[in-house]
């Protein structure tokens, strides 16, 4: 089996106490102890509690809160980290990577190698089942992975597909994928949403299917049921594969706001907490879980405890390729300096992808711009109002984009999902679909349009999937500057994402997707 690593993850740079755009919270509202070692990108950082007070309603399943909205339940189209949920915890692929880390595992198939330079076969494991009883053969993968090519979504993974020029599958266990060229990144393209194995019973061949229609995969979890807004989930007892779930029956519940969320965790209403939570209320919610519980004091206590993911939010500015200025490399280059002001991640690629380079958009500088009659240009700027502190954050950056005089700044807010044709720029709270280069690339390097395209198509095919360190390590560079000089994307903060749970249970993080995404399985009840 290939299982390729480019290198360990390394340790998170130091990362400022204070973001300009608040992502990280870990330091407000703690009570005064020595500051423990920096972690790991993705590491979970341990915390003791007190017992849970209140005690959950015993009348519901173990539930997660979140205000990640699901508005997609076909893997072709999940885009969005709420319903890429649905893609890790009721899905299965062939291959699959640990949260944050580069590690290709098997899942659905038992392995998968290079049996010549573009040629790549999986074999499945026996006995694999779709949640509606009927087998997975190499057939079913066949045309789960055509049907993405056809109809899936960039931002799915579809995009990272396109070096499989055939699929054949010569008896029912083993698919072999031939290549246009030799892609060495294949194996993660297989573990992206967009290639999750789905039963031609149920997803067309040639359309999308409603999002009122209920999932069904071979993934550890089956929708049993959903509607305003809560989903609930039963462990798939025929699931094989990397994730096992433990816990036998779930509900995944989306609420409005922060304020709701938090309400729920005092009310004892949600048993962990999946994103939501403004930085304020994870601050208070973190107080609260370490205050004393002796009686003298007046603090809710909610039960819930801390875990910190070190590093796993990543905030970027992007060009919606619809407004009229996104053409103009000059109005693009001035916003991103301009946006430098509140920006803390200088690397396209998140420190911890392998090949980050820092430095590549430098903060500072008094940005230029030349305008017509030396009127400011009037810009919108989009964001998704369930995003933690959302409309701060987005204030924060308009301010700072006013602030040079040479535009003026709307803000729009707009749905997960939503067509966002109406902003020119869209503030993005995004998970790309793996811990690589490729992924975190994909959107800044498919502009078909960019004056840099003709050579980022060459990398694309040429250098990047090479098998070759050298070759490799520097076609990711080569396209962090490409990338950098269009500035389709610019990048702004990098920091910690906190997840609650109730004491007694754990989440194993490295369990989650593998861009940090929620995978239910992770879940577990303490021994």
């Amino acid at each position: 089996m290939t299982r390729r690593r480019r290198g360990a993850l390394p340790a998170v740079l130091a990362l400022p106490a204070v973001l300009a755009l608040a992502v990280a919270v870990a330091a407000a509202g703690c009570t005064p102890q020595a500051a423990p070692p920096a972690p790991q990108i993705g590491q979970a950082v341990p915390h003791e509690s007190p017992s849970p007070t209140p005690t959950p309603r015993p009348d519901r399943d173990f539930t997660v809160g979140t205000t990640d909205a699901i508005i997609a339940t076909d893997p072709v189209a999940m885009t969005t980290g709420g319903s890429q949920t649905l893609a890790f915890s009721v899905f299965q692929r062939l291959m699959t990577t640990p949260a944050g880390n580069d590690l290709l595992k098997p899942d659905a198939a038992r392995d998968c190698i290079f049996q010549q330079a573009t040629v790549y076969t999986c074999t499945l494991l026996d006995g694999l089942r779709f949640q509606s009883g009927r087998p997975v053969t190499s057939s079913d993968v066949k045309y789960s992975i055509e049907r993405a090519q056809r109809l899936g979504a960039a931002d799915a993974g579809a995009a990272q597909l396109s070096s499989i020029s055939a699929i054949d599958t010569p008896d029912p266990q083993t698919v072999r994928f031939v290549l246009a060229y030799a892609d060495t990144d294949i194996g993660y393209a297989l573990a992206t949403p967009a290639a999750s194995i789905v039963d031609p019973d149920v997803y067309p061949a040639d359309r999308v299917i409603d999002a009122a229609t209920r999932p069904v995969g071979s993934g550890p979890y089956r929708v049993t049921a959903s509607g305003g807004g809560t989903w609930s989930f039963g462990r798939y007892e025929g699931y094989q594969g990397y994730a096992p779930a433990s816990i036998v029956r779930m509900l995944l519940r989306e609420y409005d706001s922060s304020a709701a969320l938090e309400q729920a965790m005092i009310s004892g209403d949600v048993d962990a907490t999946w994103r939501g939570l403004s930085a304020a209320a994870v601050a208070r919610q973190r107080a609260a879980a370490t205050a004393d519980t002796d009686g003298e004091t007046a603090q809710p206590v909610s039960g819930l405890h801390p875990v910190t993911i070190a590093g796993s939010r990543v905030l970027r500015l992007a060009w919606n390729l619809g407004s009229r200025y996104a053409g103009d490399a000059g109005v693009r280059g001035f916003v991103s300096q301009a946006a430098g002001d509140r920006r803390t991640l200088t690397s396209l690629l998140p420190l911890g992808v392998v090949g980050a380079r820092t430095g590549m958009f430098p903060a500072g500088g008094i940005p230029a711009l030349d305008t017509p009659n030396g009127s400011p240009l009037p810009l919108t700027l989009g964001y998704d109002p369930r995003m933690p502190d959302g409309a701060d954050l987005a204030a924060e950056l308009a301010r700072s984009l006013d602030a040079t005089g040479k535009v003026t700044v709307t803000i729009v807010p707009n749905a997960a999902g939503a067509d966002t044709g109406s902003a020119d720029l869209q503030l993005l709270d995004e998970r790309a679909t793996s811990w690589t280069a490729r992924a975190w690339l994909q959107r800044p390097l498919s502009v078909t349009s960019s004056p840099n395209a003709r050579e980022i198509g060459t990398v694309l095919t040429r250098g990047l999937p090479s098998a070759d360190p050298a070759t490799h390590k520097a076609a990711v560079a080569q396209l962090q500057y490409f990338a950098a000089e269009d500035a389709y994307v610019t990048p702004l903060t990098q920091g910690d994402e906190v997840v609650f749970v109730r004491d007694g249970w754990s989440v194993d993080t490295g369990r989650m997707g593998p861009g940090w995404q929620l995978d239910l399985a992770a879940f577990t009840k303490n021994p």
